[in-house]
This record gives structure tokens, C-alpha cells and sequence, in this order.
């Protein structure tokens, strides 16, 4: 088996935007083992979400507007 280095995580910041959910819960609790900062936002991500490093979402809940 091939191991991957990766760089460290420590210090970078996730949001994830999704509403309550367990599954949510397990995400956050991944992203903070391997050492991201870990926020919440639902159903708006705030603007301090501009400067994160990732952001983590639920693309079946994307809402697609059909107004002009």
C-alpha cells in the first residue's frame, strides 16, 4: 500500500453549509481530526465564509432559481 503525505491542515478553516443533520455531525468531527477549524452555517453562509479555505456542501440541496 502507497501512503499519501499530505501537508498539515492545522489552523485552515471549513464551513460546511447543510442543514442539521447526523451525517453533518460525523463530517465535522473528520475535518477536525485531520486539523481544520470547523463552522457550521445553515441555510446562509455568512461573509466571514468569504476567507475560508474550504467549504463543504450538500449539491442535492441546491436550491436553482428560475426568475429572470
Amino acid at each position: 500500500m502507497t501512503r499519501i503525505r499530505t501537508g498539515n491542515l492545522g489552523g485552515a478553516t471549513a464551513w460546511i453549509l447543510h442543514r442539521p443533520h447526523p451525517s453533518v455531525q460525523g463530517l465535522a468531527r473528520q475535518l477536525g481530526v485531520i486539523g481544520l477549524e470547523v463552522r457550521e452555517a445553515w441555510p446562509d453562509l455568512p461573509t466571514a465564509a468569504i476567507e475560508a479555505d474550504f467549504i463543504f456542501y450538500d449539491a442535492d440541496m441546491v436550491l436553482i432559481s428560475t426568475e429572470n
